[in-house]
């Protein structure tokens, strides 16, 4: 009988933790949200330090982005799907 009075009592406190949690959560969202800002890509691995943005072969996106031709790298720099499918598509193979 012990066991089963619990139960009940033990639902209530579960429910108001979690409504406890959740008006938390809810209070420190919009505070989290304004710590990052997009950023683009290619101004993104400029500020970052060279082991930071080496990936795991161990490149360096920068030195390939700079090694790109000037074409190329006006397409990312503005993120222009469409212009890169072009300039890639009139390259030499």
């Amino acid at each position: 009988d012990h066991f089963l009075g619990h139960i009940p009592r033990r639902a209530e406190e579960k429910k108001k933790e979690e409504a406890a949690e959740a008006a938390a959560a809810a209070s420190s969202a919009p505070a989290e949200e304004q710590v990052q800002e997009a950023v683009p890509l290619v101004e993104a691995m400029y500020s970052m330090s060279l082991e930071e943005r080496k990936g795991p072969g161990g490149l360096d996106p920068v030195e390939v982005f700079e090694s790109l031709p000037v074409e190329l790298q006006e397409c990312f720099k503005s993120g222009d799907v469409e212009r890169l499918k072009q300039v890639a598509s009139a390259m030499d193979p």
